[in-house]
C-alpha cells in the first residue's frame, strides 16, 4: 500500500541518515596506556566531526571525562573551555593540549597518581548541532609503580670493575631531575651520571654472589620507587671442604689429608662441596679409579668392607685452568666381636667333645678291667669241681 510503502522509504531514509552520522563522529585513540606514578605521559588522539552549523570563527570545545560522568553536571578531567571548571583531582595535571578545531584531541598527563587508573571518553562541542560523546572509543589509563630500570655492562666478574647503570624514563618537563640512591654491598663513589640516570662503579668479590643491590629513585612531588636485583658474580673455587657422617659419630668436618676411622660393615657417606661462580664439576677418586655416584660430590658406602680401605680424594673442575683437590684416607677397623663369640663357642665344642670322649675312653677301661679280674676267680672254681 502507498502508506506502508512511504513509511518504509522513511524509515531506510531515517538509517541512512544515521549511519552517516556516526560515520561523521570519528575518534582515533589508543585503548589502553601505560604510566609510572609520578611520571608523565602524551596521548595523541584525533577528532572526526562533521561540518554543520559552525563556521570557521566558531571555537570548538573539547572536554574528557572520567567513565560514568554526566556531561550536564558533572566537571571533566580537562577541557579548553576557558568557562568550565575541571575536577579538583586533576587540575594542573590533566591538560588537553590539542585544538579540536584541528581534529586533535590529544591528551597530556603529569605527575600520574594512582587514583587516575580508569576510563575516559573524550567529548567535543562546536556549534549548535556538533555536541558529541565519543564512549565507544575510551580511552584507559593504567597508573604503576614507579620502577627505575638497572642495566649491567657485560658479566660480574670477581675482581674486575663494572658499570651498573640506574636510568628513569622521563616524559616530563621538569627543571628538577629525579634523585638517585644505591643500597647494597662494597659500594664505591658514584661514575658518570645524566639528569635521567645514575652510574655506579662496582668491584664484585666473591662474598658479593647472590647479594641484593637496590636502586631508589625521588621525584620532586615525593613519588618513591626501587628496583632491586641480585648479583650474579663470576668466581673461581675458592674453598673445598670434606665432611664425612657415619653410624655413632654424625656429621664431622675434616680437613685435607685427614684420617678416619670406620668400623667395619657400618654405613658411610662422603660429601664434598666446592664454593664456585658457575658451580664446578666434582669427582671422588681412589687410585687411577673414578667412583661413580648419582649426586655430585657425594660418595656413599652403604657397607664399610676391609678393602675398602686407603685414600679417597675429591676433585673440583671449573674449567681447565680452575681446578682444586682434597683427600682423605680411610682407616677400616675389623669387627671383632661376632668373630670372638664363633671362637669361644668353637672352643666350647671341642671341650665339650673332649670331655664326652675322655669319659667314653674311663668307661670302657673300667669294663675292661671288671672282666680281667672276672675271669681267674671261674677258673680256680672250675678246678675245685674237677678235683673233688
Amino acid at each position: 500500500m502507498p502508506g506502508q510503502r512511504g513509511s518504509k522509504q522513511a524509515s531506510k531514509l531515517r538509517t541512512t541518515w544515521s549511519l552517516a552520522q556516526h560515520q561523521e563522529f570519528q575518534l582515533q585513540v589508543q585503548g589502553s596506556v601505560r604510566v609510572q606514578e609520578g611520571q608523565c605521559i602524551f596521548v595523541p588522539c584525533t577528532v572526526i566531526y562533521p561540518n554543520k552549523g559552525w563556521n570557521e570563527s566558531d571555537p570548538a570545545h573539547g572536554y574528557w571525562f572520567l567513565e560514568g560522568a554526566k556531561t550536564n553536571t558533572d566537571p571533566p578531567v580537562a577541557t579548553n573551555n576557558p568557562n568550565c571548571k575541571v575536577r579538583n583531582e586533576t587540575r594542573d595535571r590533566f591538560h588537553l593540549i590539542g585544538d579540536p578545531r584541528t581534529s586533535n584531541c590529544s591528551l597530556h598527563i603529569r605527575d600520574a597518581q594512582k587514583r587516575d587508573t580508569g576510563r575516559y571518553f573524550f567529548r567535543v562541542e562546536r556549534g549548535p548541532y556538533v555536541k558529541e560523546n565519543y564512549k565507544k572509543n575510551m580511552l584507559s589509563v593504567h597508573v604503576t609503580d614507579l620502577v627505575p630500570d638497572i642495566h649491567i655492562q657485560g658479566t660480574l666478574v670477581s675482581g674486575h670493575p663494572n658499570n651498573i647503570t640506574c636510568t628513569m624514563s622521563w616524559a616530563c618537563d621538569r627543571e628538577t631531575p629525579p634523585m638517585f640512591s644505591w643500597m647494597g654491598p662494597n659500594l664505591t663513589p658514584l661514575g658518570p651520571w645524566t639528569p635521567n640516570s645514575s652510574v655506579l662503579t662496582f668491584t664484585p668479590g666473591p662474598q658479593d654472589h647472590r647479594t641484593n643491590l637496590t636502586c631508589q629513585v625521588s621525584l620532586e612531588g615525593g613519588q618513591e620507587g626501587q628496583r632491586t636485583i641480585q648479583l650474579n658474580v663470576t668466581y673461581v673455587i675458592q674453598n673445598l671442604t670434606i665432611m664425612s657422617w657415619q653410624e655413632g659419630t654424625g656429621y664431622q668436618v675434616l680437613s685435607n689429608g685427614s684420617s678416619l676411622q670406620v668400623q667395619e660393615g657400618n654405613y658411610l657417606c662422603l660429601v664434598c662441596k666446592a664454593d664456585s661462580n658457575p658451580p664446578a664439576h666434582m669427582r671422588w677418586t681412589r687410585g687411577s679409579l673414578t667412583l661413580e655416584s648419582i649426586d655430585p660430590g657425594v660418595l656413599k658406602l652403604p657397607q664399610v668392607q676391609l678393602e675398602d680401605h686407603g685414600k679417597y680424594i675429591c676433585q673440583a673442575q671449573q674449567h681447565e685452568s680452575a681446578s682444586l683437590e682434597a683427600s682423605v684416607t680411610l682407616s677400616v677397623k675389623r669387627k671383632s666381636g661376632p668373630r670372638a663369640v664363633v671362637v669361644l663357642v668353637a672352643i666350647v665344642e671341642a671341650a665339650a667333645k673332649t670331655l664326652l670322649l675322655l669319659l667314653c675312653l674311663i668307661i670302657l677301661i673300667v669294663r675292661y678291667h671288671r672282666r680281667m679280674v672276672t675271669r681267674p676267680t671261674r677258673g680256680m672254681r672250675d678246678a675245685n669241681t674237677a678235683s673233688s
